[in-house]
């Protein structure tokens, strides 16, 4: 809409002021295409040995992020959402291995080449060596701390989604817009293995922007291949799900990232820089 003010004579005339208007839930022109965001925190793992105090709120607090920041570029009813975590009362929806891969397949089915994906896992990770080499997501089946025990491949494949696994779940979702969110432990080490640079240094490769013809796919990962992801009770999130959240909220006051949509690539990369100031804060270190 532009704007001009002038006299009765039209002899004098101001200068034009433009600002753009948005009908709600029909914003730049996104009304047919659909994001389907899945949210899964692992907080309560079998026995208490792995249990963990916030991934279940960082899962709902993304989710519930994401949602909002969604519903200023889709229609209410094109935006899908899954949560998946410890809290949830129903069996179906609780972060089991089969729970978030029933989920990635139901999605499948109708996700459309115009579609946006998000996913968000919190929760545990290992990495392993050897031909069983890949990041594993530990569900809320695992029960152990021992690495050595998801060398074996029948408790592994109970308890764990392998980053290859997940990828693969993935690239058959027609949404060509994509964002793969691992607030985990050893997390880096899907980056390595999806961008097939298993022999770089994963501190020279952390998120990954795989192309896919005008459109992407960004990994952002809680750690280095090697490193750890911590949770904090000063803020009550892992570090890096509160500097995700915390530069989406300060977009909505013009001091984060763009305020009308969200760049990913900013996204990522204001979220890296401040879960390094925080964990620095804390005398922790801690690289996405």
């Amino acid at each position: 809409i532009g704007i001009r003010t002038s006299n009765s004579e039209g002899t004098l005339v101001s200068k034009e002021y433009k600002f753009k208007y948005f009908l709600k839930g029909e914003k730049r022109g996104y009304t047919d295409q659909q994001v389907f965001i899945v949210s899964c925190g692992v907080s309560d793992y079998t026995g208490d040995a792995l249990d963990l105090t916030y991934s279940d709120v960082d899962a709902s607090e993304i989710l519930k992020t994401f949602k909002e920041i969604s519903s200023r570029l889709y229609c209410r009813g094109n935006i899908h959402t899954y949560l998946l975590n410890s809290e949830q009362l129903n069996d179906t929806v609780l972060p089991s291995k089969n729970n978030i891969l029933n989920v990635l397949n139901e999605i499948q089915k109708t996700a459309r080449p115009e579609d946006m994906l998000i996913i968000y896992l919190s929760g545990h990770g290992v990495n392993l060596d050897g031909p069983a080499g890949d990041f594993y997501f530990l569900t809320n089946e695992a029960s152990s701390r021992d690495i050595n025990l998801y060398y074996d491949k029948a408790y592994r494949d109970s308890t764990t989604i392998s980053g290859d696994t997940l990828i693969d779940f993935i690239n058959n979702i027609s949404a060509s817009k994509q964002f793969l969110i691992i607030d985990a432990c050893h997390s880096g080490k899907i980056v390595d293995n999806t961008s097939g640079a298993k022999s770089l240094n994963s501190e020279t490769q952390r998120v990954l922007e795989i192309m896919k013809d005008k459109t992407g796919m960004y990994i952002l990962t809680g750690s280095e291949a090697k490193a750890k992801s911590y949770e904090s009770s000063i803020y009550r999130h892992s570090l890096l799900t509160y500097s995700i959240i915390e530069q989406i909220a300060r977009s909505e006051t013009g001091k984060g990232i763009s305020q009308n949509c969200i760049d990913v690539q900013e996204l990522i990369d204001k979220s890296i820089l401040r879960t390094v100031d925080i964990s620095n804060s804390l005398n922790a270190v801690q690289y996405p």
